[in-house]
């Protein structure tokens, strides 16, 4: 048998990806067999590889007839897949920097037939200009503390703070925008809040972005933002911030920004709100979030039978005054893998990763934690819970790759003892807690709210909900029942899908909580799960 040896060679189609061609070439082979496939992979020293110098090593998949060869190596060197049958190949290719973050891939097919291989150009594509000296985007960790009044306070921080004092937080500025949680951070670390009117770029020697309800008065600057929790959304790809609204008779509208933080422009600048058209898009009474990347779009909204949908489609933004959208799919909760049990489940955020993978959050009633009553009679229900998803594109939509961290079972929480013992009022019905058990707090949500930092190969989650500790009475002694608060920073490894716990906020019901702990919903809890006594021991601990 006689390996048929193609000799790869770097060329460039174009500024924004790296092609691997494989020139066609004949040799003497078996008539069963097409020979070998073998691809060149470009020096780091080479004077026209733009961003090598990011590239520390290539990963080169050959499938197809049965077979599927990964090799990897770095630059300058060559990968050969000897011995491979006649027939249709894929040939995948990914670029690796040192950190074995993948910062290119691409595809192509390859017909390996007897005596010749077919030419084939295996184009990897750069995230958003990296030959142009950029980096995946590694953002902040943006926190904030919910206060009494109800505002929230926006903090920035290179690493989530590790003082157990957390008063240094408070936060005296009294600008409008720091009353709202939506922001979103660029690929050079420039900051977006959302106010009234305006978007707030910070470092504050930057321009300011104001918003245009009228297009045909671009004076009138003012726009209320309704009906969206998180109106701000930065394509990091293409380097774009985007802004919605949503208003239940006009509908859907959407501006964009290229280069938000860029300097061509004076003072404020107008963002023209364009009209989304409603073709697929009804029935639609709150958006949660969306996410857009290129005229990739996403959008989680609440039906109006109040069921959470996620929404995929196309944007286009040809027209001057409207922006087209194809829904390519749109599906309910109950449709993205979770049972009959979801309740009142929300998206509450998403996000398209540089490489295009999409994750969605999944959270149930964080905000008001809500025992509620059966048609089965007394047995009550409580809901603290939440999930990550990873999507999986298809053309026709997408699909639920992998779900992380939610709990898709009850557990009964029971009163201990008879609350005769002490002469208290009465008995305490039992509760059916959709709430992660203590032990399993490393690996359930719950109650994932926002996506607060993206990482090459991790995403950083703010998850707040409660654990329920039900009274214990002993002996005509009783320990008082607690509710404990969670307010956490949880990060997904990306690697392996596996969740991790960086900073629990933790506080209890009882006593009132220290006002100087970071929270990041005021959570209430609505419905009695206790009975009041005349003598009590200290709260119970969490378990």
């Amino acid at each position: 048998m006689k390996t048929l040896n193609v000799k790869g060679f770097i060329g460039f189609i174009a500024a924004a990806g790296l092609a691997i061609m494989m020139a066609a070439c004949s040799g003497s082979v078996d008539s069963g067999k097409g020979g070998g496939i073998a691809v060149t992979l470009p020096s780091a020293r080479g004077a026209m590889v733009f961003s090598a110098e990011k590239v520390a090593s290539y990963t080169i998949t050959v499938s197809g007839s049965g077979t599927e060869i990964e090799k990897t190596a770095k630059p300058g060197d060559q990968i050969v897949f000897e011995d491979l049958d006649a027939g249709r190949y894929t040939v995948e290719g990914r670029a690796l920097d040192a950190g074995g973050n993948m910062i290119a891939s691409g595809s192509a097919t390859a017909k390996v037939t007897g005596g010749e291989t077919a030419a084939v150009a295996l184009m990897l594509n750069f995230p958003y200009g990296l030959h142009n000296g950029s980096s995946i985007l590694d953002s902040n960790y943006t926190l904030w503390n919910y206060t009494s009044s109800g505002a929230y306070v926006f903090k920035n921080f290179a690493a989530i703070p590790e003082e157990s004092d957390l008063t240094s937080l408070t936060n005296n500025n009294s600008d409008p925008y720091y009353s709202t949680i939506s922001f979103a951070e660029d690929k050079s670390g420039n900051a977006y809040y959302m106010s009234l009117d305006y978007i707030i770029v910070e470092p504050s020697s930057r321009p300011s972005l104001y918003l245009v309800s009228d297009l045909s008065n671009p004076t009138d600057k003012e726009v209320s933002i309704d009906n969206i929790d998180d109106p701000l959304y930065y394509d990091d790809v293409n380097d774009t911030l985007y802004v919605a609204t949503f208003d239940s008779t006009s509908g859907l509208y959407i501006g964009k920004q290229a280069n938000p933080a860029g300097s061509g422009y004076a003072d404020e600048t107008n963002l023209l709100m364009q009209s989304v058209s409603k073709n697929g898009i009804t029935g639609v009474s709150n958006i949660f979030c969306y996410a857009v990347q290129g005229n990739n779009f996403y959008l989680a909204y609440q039906s109006s039978d109040n069921t959470a949908h996620l929404l995929r489609g196309t944007l286009d933004f040809s027209d001057s005054s409207n922006v087209g959208v194809q829904v390519l799919a749109d599906k309910g909760i109950k449709d993205l893998g979770f049972g009959s049990d979801a309740g009142s489940a929300v998206i509450s955020d998403i996000v398209i990763m540089y490489d295009g993978t999409v994750y969605a959050l999944v959270r149930q009633n964080v905000d008001l934690i809500e025992i509620t009553t059966t048609d089965a009679g007394d047995a009550r229900n409580v809901f603290s819970r939440g999930a990550v998803l990873k999507l999986e594109e298809t053309s026709g939509g997408f699909e639920v790759a992998e779900k992380l961290g939610w709990t898709s079972s009850s557990r009964l929480l029971q009163q201990k003892g008879n609350t005769g013992e002490t002469g208290c009022q009465s008995d305490i019905s039992d509760i059916s807690a959709y709430i992660p058990e203590y032990e399993n707090r490393n690996t359930a949500f719950y109650g994932p709210r926002r996506f607060v930092a993206l990482k090459p190969k991790e995403l950083a989650i703010v998850d707040c909900g409660v654990n329920i500790v039900l009274p214990d009475y002993d002996n005509g002694n009783k320990k008082t029942g607690n509710v404990f608060i969670h307010n956490r920073v949880v990060t997904v490894n990306l690697a392996d899908f596996s969740m991790n716990v960086e900073k629990d906020f933790v506080t209890k019901m009882k006593p009132e909580s220290d006002a100087s702990v970071i929270k990041f919903a005021n959570i209430r809890i609505s419905g009695t799960i206790g009975s009041s006594s005349s003598g009590y021991e200290p709260n119970q601990t969490e378990e």
